[in-house]
């Protein structure tokens, strides 16, 4: 016998959900993770060059995207591909994102079933000038929707020691800097 809980049943019908077929995974498992070890790989070279246009590609054209922690200028979600490409050209050219050089995955979980993926990246400022390494755990969330694209993405971390991390790159930079700004705006949420 299985029993439900009313806040939890609503929690997950708000949730994006797979499409499925009578329990059948829609994509098999190395699929999904082939797609998630070419995301990862690709996701750092195309947030440092800039190529935003290429990063979002990754994503259906209607794909949900979500920050926890972030925000999206009064938004608490990006719906479509266009919209996430729009947003985070903004966020790469302004600053800490156009700082961040690197997001390396130590490990990630597939649940084939829901075609769902979770994994931890860690989001690496550039070298402020002694070689110190400076980054943050992210979590994200992610839900295949074929042909190597996300249909879903929710990112979750802690805005606080994001935000030390951040102030702590500022203080080396400055010291190796002086005077001098990191090279991107500042972004406001």
């Amino acid at each position: 016998m299985t029993t439900s809980h009313p806040a939890e049943t609503a929690a997950a019908q708000s949730q994006p959900q797979p499409a499925s077929h009578a329990g059948t995974p829609r994509w098999s498992k190395d699929e999904i993770e082939q797609a998630v070890l070419d995301f990862v790989e690709d996701s750092t070279t195309t947030w440092v060059s800039g190529d935003i246009k290429a990063w979002a590609n990754w994503y259906t054209d209607d794909a949900v995207f979500r920050d926890l922690g972030f925000g999206y200028d009064g938004d608490e979600e990006l719906r479509g591909r266009d919209a996430i490409f729009q947003y985070y050209k903004k966020v790469r050219d302004g600053f800490p994102g156009g700082q961040v050089q690197y997001y390396p995955c130590p490990w990630f979980m597939i649940d084939e079933e829901r075609a769902l993926v979770v994994l931890e990246w860690r989001c690496r400022m550039t070298d402020p000038g002694d070689g110190s390494i400076h980054e943050e755990p992210c979590y994200s969330r992610l839900i295949y929707g074929g042909n190597r694209q996300w249909s879903f993405e929710e990112d979750i971390y802690n805005p606080v020691r994001m935000g030390a991390m951040i102030e702590r790159w500022i203080e080396v930079y400055s010291k190796y800097h002086p005077g001098a700004l990191p090279d991107h705006s500042a972004v406001t949420a």
